[in-house]
């Protein structure tokens, strides 16, 4: 799984150092704090914690394709509604990202719910008949 903190806090100090922090906020957050990765044959797989991809489809992120990830600049006790920004993450930098460890999909992904299982079995079928993932895939 993404350490997503400190990937934010990573982002945070690289746009100071540039001088291209914004001003006037006090921190980036990106949407949803629980990101994992899967690699498999043919490419790099980005999910959430609901089985849930940035691009809502099921191709590999390439370094042609990057995915887009929403961030939303805060300002000190204020709720952000609609992102600022995105990054675009291509697999080096996904690979590249500090993470908490692996953990077996079925078991990361939030289960519950129609929407959420229908999410996870679609992905898992995917993972398994298209990517050539055996069961269990484990998450970065």
């Amino acid at each position: 799984m993404l350490d997503v903190e400190q990937v934010m806090v990573d982002l945070s100090a690289a746009l100071e150092k540039s001088g291209k922090y914004p001003e006037g906020i006090d921190r980036i957050e990106p949407h949803g704090m629980d990101w994992a990765y899967v690699e498999t044959s043919k490419g790099v797989f980005l999910f959430d914690n609901e089985a849930c991809s940035p691009g809502g489809d099921e191709k590999p992120i390439t370094e042609s394709r990057s995915a887009k990830w929403p961030l939303y600049f805060c300002k000190k006790d204020a709720i952000p509604m609609f992102p600022d920004g995105e990054m675009s993450l291509t697999p080096e930098l996904i690979r590249e990202f500090p993470t908490t460890g692996t953990m077996n999909f079925g078991k990361w992904v939030r289960k519950f719910g129609h929407r959420l299982e229908d999410n996870f079995h679609a992905w898992n079928k995917f993972l398994e008949t298209e990517m050539g993932v055996r069961p269990p895939a484990q998450v970065h």
